[in-house]
């Protein structure tokens, strides 16, 4: 290398122009070769990775961007560095082009590892998505992903600070004071700070994640999350308008997770007349060997079909077993699936075919009536005449 150079300089003292060229061809040269060969490297492992469905294809797209990218940063910060051998020593300048490259080079670093940390997050979620109709909990991988970045980050905002020459020692104090800032920021705003470390507890607690249907115990927060932030929690309810919830509510709030329940509970009340008392045994046999032999019917969870022996709250009244017009049934029995609109559909069949049931056996659903007792005009005796003796 001292050779090279030693030759350029001789060069450079007869023919400055030459010298120059000869260092932008030589880089020019090297670049598009090492170019070439990236592309092919890169190539291969792309088609490698998709006849094995590696993930390693979509990690190799996000980053061949940015690595042919520092590829030429690489190429020009070489030819600076050449050049600045065939340049007088007090050529100014020289220092802040090469400071230039160098953050250049860590940007496109830092960027290519975001994107990698990108790529595997994204790979992941593809891998293990449900296809079942049920939600996905990614809330740990999110919570690793969001690690990851500001790790990143963190390294690549502490290298450009050495690029730009800040010493040890002035680190050292930029760590003091924002130790000192963060605490007055601390004192100053408790709440935000009680509601970032609530999310932090929902990143890594993760009772619920993005998908899930969540219901607080109070009911005033119903619907969807759609995303776990560290300050607020964003869900959208049923008729589709955003809530934006501070996380610390969460602290301090029961919260139900619908989504993820193993099975969905079809509890409901039938009443069948008074008159079809002897046909309600029969009615009973045949809907529990319906629901024994249904394939969307979990067997391994309680099937009942009985009389009812509590509150049915059945219109607007509160009655058991015999009410004022009926004899109340209650079915109660679990599906397998927990989709919502599956479970509805499922539900709407096993409540129309126990109908067609207690019509077949000559039954009927019974509905409120009133009997209203009257007296037989012809049975009404009529008052005894109490006018004095002789009137008219």
């Amino acid at each position: 290398m001292d050779t090279l150079f030693d030759n350029l300089s001789a060069l450079q003292a007869n023919s400055p122009g030459e010298a120059i060229a000869l260092v932008v061809l030589a880089v020019a040269l090297a670049a598009g070769a090492a170019d070439l060969v990236l592309r092919l490297i890169l190539y291969r492992l792309t088609k490698r990775a998709q006849s094995t469905e590696s993930p390693l294809g979509s990690i190799v797209g996000e980053i061949r961007r940015p690595l042919r990218l520092s590829l030429h940063i690489v190429a020009v910060g070489a030819a600076v560095v050449w050049g600045a051998h065939l340049l007088p020593k007090d050529v100014p300048g020289v220092d802040i082009v090469e400071k230039a490259l160098a953050s250049a080079l860590l940007g496109t670093v830092t960027w290519m590892s975001k994107r990698i940390a990108d790529g595997t997050r994204d790979s992941i979620k593809r891998k293990r998505a449900r296809h079942d109709g049920g939600y996905d909990d990614f809330s740990a991988l999110e919570a690793l992903h969001v690690a990851a970045l500001t790790g990143i980050y963190a390294v690549a905002g502490l290298l450009f600070l050495s690029i730009l020459g800040v010493s040890p020692a002035a680190l050292a104090g930029l760590g003091v004071a924002g130790g000192f800032g963060a605490y007055a920021l601390t004192m100053a705003n408790q709440i935000l700070i009680s509601n970032i470390f609530a999310g932090l507890v929902l990143y890594f607690d993760r009772p619920f994640g993005p998908g899930d249907w969540i219901i607080t115990q109070d009911g005033a927060i119903e619907g969807t999350v759609v995303r776990i932030g560290l300050r607020l929690t964003v869900i959208t309810g049923f008729d589709q308008r955003p809530i934006y919830v501070p996380n610390s509510i969460f602290n301090s709030t029961a919260t139900v997770n619908a989504s993820r329940m193993a099975n969905r509970r079809i509890k409901q009340f039938i009443g069948v007349r008074y008159e079809d008392l002897p046909r309600l045994e029969g009615i009973m046999r045949d809907i529990r060997t319906y629901l024994q032999g249904n394939d969307e019917i979990d067997q391994n969870r309680v099937t009942l079909v009985n009389l009812v022996n509590g509150n049915t709250m059945m219109g607007s009244t509160t009655e058991g077993c015999f009410g004022s017009s009926s004899i109340n049934l209650q079915i109660y029995t679990f599906t397998k699936v927990t989709n919502w609109v599956r479970f509805q559909a499922i539900q709407d069949e096993v409540m129309l075919r126990i109908g067609n049931i207690i019509l077949e056996h000559g039954a009927e659903m019974a509905f409120p009536t009133t009997t209203v007792e009257g007296l037989n005009p012809l049975e009404v005796t009529p008052p005894p005449d109490r006018r004095p003796q002789g009137s008219a």
